[in-house]
């Protein structure tokens, strides 16, 4: 009996650590290379409030599902931080409080994972076979007046792989799933507020 809990043991290890990831950008969206944050607007009167109002979901089989709470929470949070670091409004809250300016933000997802023969063989191996998924986000903005009038609509999109393999442990700590995806979310919305700024509706 003492023999067999260590091998038990080994084996309780290896199957959480074959559960190791880590994720990348495919670096489609363009990097902000200047002018972030954008800072206040040369005329101070245009100096206004923001309201957000955040909507995430991801498409399976044809239809649009809603994301776990705690990755919806992750990404609204990344969309707000966005948006503060701006530094061009005097308040950023969230809809339906009333304010200057409104901004819809929908981000959705597109998921793809590796064969379901690899995703076995990859459990079978414990992880030594390497496994993938590959999400590939859409942010849609619209950008609304206080009196409803729409301003302006800007799209953007990135994609994030991630690989699941036994090795990975070592990697994990530099590029862990949820803060490579938060990061991908904020990217998406400053890549927006400079657009939308240079076209001065920010």
């Amino acid at each position: 009996m003492n023999r067999t809990v260590p091998g038990l043991g080994l084996l309780a290890l290896l199957g959480l650590l074959s559960g190791c990831s880590a994720s990348f950008r495919a670096h489609r969206l363009e990097r902000v290379a200047s002018g972030w944050p954008p800072g206040l607007p040369e005329d101070a009167a245009r100096l206004r409030s923001l309201g957000i109002a955040f909507h995430a979901a991801t498409r399976e089989d044809g239809r649009e599902v809603p994301l776990a709470p705690h990755r919806g929470i992750l990404y609204r949070n990344a969309t707000h931080w966005a948006y503060r670091r701006a530094e061009r409004f005097t308040h950023v809250r969230s809809a339906p409080e009333l304010a200057d300016l409104s901004v819809d933000v929908r981000l959705t997802g597109k998921h793809a994972a590796s064969p379901l023969g690899l995703r076995v063989a990859h459990a079978l191996t414990f992880g030594l076979i390497p496994a993938w998924e590959r999400q590939e986000w859409t942010l849609v903005t619209t950008v609304t007046a206080q009196d409803g009038k729409q301003l302006g609509r800007f799209e953007r999109s990135e994609a994030v792989n991630t690989w699941h393999q036994l090795l990975l442990t070592l990697v994990y700590p530099f590029a862990p799933p949820p803060g490579v995806a938060a990061d991908c979310v904020f990217d998406l919305n400053r890549a927006t507020i400079a657009e939308a700024v240079a076209a001065g509706i920010l």
